[in-house]
């Protein structure tokens, strides 16, 4: 079964984790996206490796 994450659930995952995700868009699990910490950090990961 292949489960598709919306952006919404990539940003409700990203806060659940006291992250934020500022991409704009995104495709698929493996693409490469903008997240910051609360400390205002920021770094470019998949969302597979923050699952």
């Amino acid at each position: 079964m292949i489960i598709k994450f919306t952006l919404k659930d990539t940003k409700q995952i990203a806060l659940s984790r006291h992250r934020d995700c500022l991409s704009a868009e995104h495709k698929n699990i493996g693409e490469l996206l903008i997240w910051r910490y609360q400390s205002n950090h920021q770094w470019q990961n998949s969302l597979i490796i923050l699952k």
